[in-house]
């Protein structure tokens, strides 16, 4: 039985994780502004889907990761650019593997196949 509940979330984690799959055609910066892009439709909504610790963790990571309050905010949209391009490479691992967890896990509240 689908629930319909999460089925956008699961939409955007999973059009976030394919953004996320390298290499991308206008580089790696891109591809993690695209997946911030899919991740800021979902995860910074209210109310925001019934998480369970696991997924709290998950999203609270995303969200971390994504955090552009260090940068000058003047450069608008370019803030994730810049976020983006500042990541370590255990940054970059831990986004995609909690953004790859989250998707799972928004899947199988989809599906049923938790």
């Amino acid at each position: 039985m689908i629930n319909e509940d999460y089925m956008y979330l699961a939409e955007k984690l999973r059009d976030a994780r394919r953004a996320l799959m390298l290499p991308h055609p206008r580089g790696e910066t891109e591809s993690i502004v695209n997946a911030f892009s899919e991740c800021s439709k979902v995860l910074r909504i209210q109310p925001t889907p019934d998480f369970d610790d696991s997924a709290s963790d998950w999203a609270e990571t995303i969200l971390g990761l994504m955090d552009t309050s260090k940068f000058d905010e003047s450069a608008g949209d370019g803030t994730w650019d810049l976020k983006a391009s500042s990541l370590s490479v255990e940054d970059r691992f831990e986004l995609s593997d909690a953004v790859d967890a989250l998707a799972n896990w928004a899947h199988g509240k989809v599906y049923g196949d938790e």
